[in-house]
């Protein structure tokens, strides 16, 4: 046998056991036990503070906008840009992840390395029970043990264990599977309990996160297209009942949340919903390279440019096409396998409407690591063995690529958090004095990880309250102001220009396009576009409501106006 070969053997001798499927995942994410709060756990941490301290109905945590009122607010505060759209909804019904983030403030205050043991507990609850669900669906201990650990290293796994605000994608895989589990129990044995069981496993997982609900269209088409293949009987006929129900449960869960949620929201419009069915191919091949490559597509939309973004698609896409006749092939008689195939194009769905992210394929991913460990592992019984390329690349990608996007990925969070606290802090320890009602004016963001969540980071670092914070620009070093009167500033750039960072396009979409005269407001000041060429910002105008001498306008660098001023005046007396 070659000595690349062996790492099947390895792989098919440690895969049955728990310390392969379940310690070794969780060892590759105990490292990020000492990391401090990352970006969304801030404000979170912050609105179960408040939230303790007078609590009132339910916390709402997730309704980080659910008016325009109160999306204004963030724009005003600094949470989000002043470069944000106008009038946005970020509200989301997530009463059971809302209450785990309430009660580790309420027992462990703001140590996060408390918070992050309880994350990691709940991955340890996700691995064991979806490995249960692959024993009960009829896959043998060495695919299941496989297939388990090959989601327990998945990056898509990554963000929902390393930010404790993503733990709602871990909440819905714990009882996504339970529902399952039981599910697949039915169809062995008919059982009312069981049944309930199912039922209630899954409303849990909706009330954790919405992405639990392309379950119920798994069930519902597994348990009246493909489960008759299979078997038929009494078992059949109670598994289509909880499939019904589900599929019940999902349409009044469904239309709850429209009504109660989207309908408070942006309305999408045709162009918006054009756009979005042409962006579908494009982020189709984007995911794709998540298993395909291994590619940590999550910088896609952060650092690459259109071209680059287009390449990664199209091998993400060339490679499936690749794949998939070999997972066929190597899934063909086994009732396991249909039902995670179904699983995997379903739980595909929702990614398609978020911002691409690895971590938006979690749940997707589960059936994505059964269907490749049936190709890496092929049961002895096959008749058909993949090609040693085939394993040999899936494995790699889905292995060892996957735990050096998961480490790099995470790091990269980390250092991003520590270097926006650093840059924060140093901003407030050059003014002293700061206090509520006051807007730190910061000249320039030295990269995009400092403006999401700025005034929540100053709050839990300083503890100052009621502290707006704003970035005039973002990670443009050729950047020129001038003070136009006593109470506008005039920023200047040349190409790239100015708004062309990726919290940008992230903020204002694609569709977006600088147009001179276009205004955005924030607390203190309006900035208009007064400088666009070949579709970018030379210059903006920032009009303050107050005088730039105010106290209550604190800037920094602190001599930014004097700077401004002196400027200003060697143009004039050079006839500028």
């Amino acid at each position: 046998m070659r000595f690349v070969d062996r790492v099947f053997v390895w792989m098919e001798r440690g895969a049955p056991n728990a310390w392969a499927w379940l310690i070794l995942p969780v060892l590759l994410h105990s490292w990020t036990l000492t990391a401090p709060f990352l970006f969304d756990d801030l404000h979170l941490l912050l609105k179960a503070e408040r939230w303790l301290a007078e609590p009132k109905g339910a916390p709402h945590l997730f309704e980080f906008a659910d008016s325009e009122a109160s999306y204004r607010a963030l724009i005003e505060r600094g949470t989000i840009a002043w470069w944000s759209p106008p009038i946005a909804r970020l509200a989301f019904f997530r009463p059971v992840a809302e209450w785990s983030f309430v009660a580790d403030t309420l027992l462990f205050g703001r140590h996060a390395v408390f918070h992050r043991l309880v994350s990691l507990l709940w991955f340890a609850l996700a691995l064991i029970a979806i490995h249960r669900m692959f024993r009960a669906a009829g896959a043998d201990p060495i695919r299941a043990g496989a297939a388990t650990f090959l989601f327990g290293i998945s990056q898509s796994v990554a963000g929902p264990v390393d930010f404790i605000s993503n733990r709602s994608e871990l909440i819905a895989v714990v009882f996504t599977a339970l529902a399952a589990t039981c599910y697949w129990s039915q169809l062995r044995k008919t059982s009312i309990l069981r049944a309930l069981l199912s039922l209630g496993a899954f409303a849990v997982a909706l009330l954790a996160k919405e992405i639990a609900l392309p379950l119920a269209g798994v069930l519902f088409l597994h348990a009246f297209v493909f489960a008759r293949r299979d078997r038929d009987g009494p078992g059949l006929g109670a598994a289509r009942g909880v499939a019904f129900g589900m599929l019940v449960l999902a349409l009044v869960y469904s239309g709850y949340y429209v009504t109660s949620y989207a309908a408070r929201g942006e309305k999408l419009d045709v162009a918006d919903g054009a756009a979005l069915l042409a962006s579908l191919p494009l982020v189709i091949g984007q995911y794709l390279t998540v298993w395909t490559t291994g590619f940590p597509v999550g910088i896609l939309w952060q650092w690459a440019s259109t071209a680059q973004v287009l390449m990664a698609a199209l091998i993400g896409a060339a490679l499936a096409t690749i794949a998939v006749p070999i997972i066929v092939r190597s899934v063909r008689g086994d009732p396991a396998g249909r039902f995670f195939a179904l699983w995997t194009a379903l739980f595909f769905l929702p990614p398609l409407i978020t911002v691409v992210e690895a971590r938006a394929l979690c749940l997707a991913t589960v059936g994505w690591a059964y269907l490749i460990a049936t190709v890496i592992l092929p049961r002895e019984s096959s008749s058909y063995v993949p090609p040693a390329i085939a394993r040999h690349w899936l494995l790699t990608v889905n292995g060892l690529f996957a735990i050096v996007a998961t480490i790099c990925g995470t790091g990269v969070a980390i250092y991003a958090e520590e270097s926006a606290r650093g840059r924060l802090l140093a901003s407030v320890a050059r003014e002293p004095g700061l206090r509520a009602g006051q807007t730190l004016v910061i000249a320039a963001a030295d990269n995009g990880s400092e403006v999401p969540f700025a005034a929540d980071r100053v709050e839990v670092l300083t503890g100052l309250k009621g502290i707006a914070v704003a970035f005039l620009t973002h990670a443009a070093d050729n950047v020129r102001f001038n003070r136009i009167d006593d109470r506008t500033i005039l920023a200047r750039a040349d190409a790239p220009g100015l708004m062309a960072g990726p919290l940008h396009r992230l903020a204002l979409g694609p569709r977006w396009e600088p147009k001179p005269g276009a205004r955005f407001r924030a607390r203190d000041f309006e900035a208009e576009l007064v400088g666009v060429d070949n579709g970018a910002v030379t210059a903006i105008q920032f009009r303050f409501d107050r005088s730039l001498d105010d106290p209550r306008l604190r800037f920094d660098p602190p001599d930014l106006i004097r700077r401004i001023d002196g400027a200003a005046a060697r143009t004039s007396e050079s006839g500028g």
